[in-house]
């Protein structure tokens, strides 16, 4: 049953900054019933909407929200719940819960009106909202395990919009405004799919070129912020893949050349740059960074030869076990820049302990484990300025 505890509250206490360090304004704080395991947030215009993800990483249950705000001056920060309802992750085949905290196994499509989730994770399809429910309509509403499915949130359960089926169980997949859906199997093959505007059917679908380097499978795919048509992807060991989504080619392969546990990537930028056989390395890092503080353009010039585009990201690295599963509990998470150049992963020191997160206009924020919140340049490295002290290990996401 929806109730006020059900309903984000804003803290009136908390008040609006136009002026926080040149580029971020506080907005609101809401207080929702459960701890948070994901975040997504989509703004457009003057509207906001924010997918929430709560519940606890070692239980498959999880509760989803999605509000809407507006940056209007009358309704600041005031949220109005869209939807909810309850879901369950499956178990791996080690019988753990493996995907309960990536935003990579459920997304809402670019205008928010529906999630895109894995047929694998249960949800009701009925008014009395109960998992696991064995009424006419939520049987007839249960697939195979393989698969992608687009639902509607309701009041405590959701309406099935569209069911898309792969040959092989889904590893992950990315929303791409305005209607593309890439969709990667295990084994390595890369989907895309191209929606309608209301993003209820499908109108054609295509393979991106795969790469041998991503075995067994491809873990996570993240856009380019500066560059929307770049799609990075990678397989949790240090090797990367670099894609054009529009033009449908793989554009680079990269590799590390020491053992690389990633449990998270976030472009922040990407740069064009042409490549010197001989360059000592003072030269060399000096050029990188004048690229690197040149490109600001969403598309590159066709003088640029696809090998020569570089992508900067932070990569989020976890303690991991002897079979590759990473635990991913915020304050074992070790977060470094990043730089794929060359057919190359090359990675400099770990910048933080925490939570980290990248903003559009190619700027850091870190949440370090003991509470501090700040913001920094990512193509010079320089600290901007603190911007919260929060309760230490109080932040699971950014």
């Amino acid at each position: 049953e929806a109730n006020d505890e059900f309903r984000a509250n804003v803290d009136q206490e908390m008040k609006l900054n136009r002026n926080l360090g040149g580029f971020l304004d506080f907005f609101a704080s809401y207080v929702l019933p459960m701890p948070i395991l994901t975040v997504q947030l989509f703004s457009k215009e003057r509207d906001i909407h924010i997918f929430v993800n709560c519940g606890f990483s070692d239980q498959l249950e999880s509760k989803v929200f999605v509000y809407s705000a507006t940056t209007h001056e009358e309704m600041m920060g005031r949220p109005s719940l869209i939807g909810y309802a309850s879901i369950a992750f499956p178990l791996n085949a080690f019988g753990e819960n493996a995907t309960a905290s990536r935003s990579s196994s459920l997304q809402l499509e670019p205008d928010s009106r529906s999630l895109v989730l894995l047929n694998s994770i249960e949800t009701s399809y009925c008014s009395d909202g109960k998992l696991h429910c064995s009424c006419k309509v939520c049987a007839s509403n249960r697939f195979k395990k393989s698969g992608i499915k687009i639902v509607k949130l309701n009041s405590g359960f959701v309406s099935l919009v569209s069911v898309l089926e792969t040959t092989h169980s889904v590893s992950c997949f990315l929303v791409c405004g305005p209607n593309f859906l890439l969709v990667a199997e295990e084994g390595g093959k890369l989907n895309m799919w191209i929606m309608n505007s209301e993003w209820s059917q499908q109108k054609e679908i295509s393979s991106l070129p795969a790469s041998n380097g991503l075995f067994p499978c491809i873990t996570e795919l993240k856009r380019v912020p500066n560059s929307p048509d770049l799609v990075v992807g990678h397989n949790g060991v240090g090797n990367f893949c670099l894609w054009d989504v529009n033009r449908r080619i793989l554009v680079s392969t990269f590799s590390s050349s020491r053992a690389l546990s990633v449990s998270e990537c976030l472009p922040a930028s990407s740069f064009a740059w042409r490549r010197k056989p001989d360059c000592d390395m003072n030269t060399l890092l000096s050029e990188i960074m004048g690229a690197t503080g040149k490109q600001h353009r969403s598309s590159f010039s066709s003088e640029v030869d696809d090998k020569d585009i570089a992508v900067w990201l932070l990569i989020s690295t976890a303690e991991c076990g002897p079979d590759l599963d990473c635990c991913y509990r915020p304050g074992e998470r070790e977060v470094t820049l990043a730089l794929l150049i060359n057919d190359t992963v090359i990675t400099g020191s770990v910048i933080d302990r925490g939570i980290a997160a990248v903003t559009s206009g190619g700027r850091g924020i870190m949440c370090r484990n003991d509470g501090v919140v700040y913001a920094w340049e990512l193509s010079t490295g320089t600290k901007s300025k603190n911007l919260r002290s929060l309760e230490p290990g109080s932040v699971s996401c950014v």
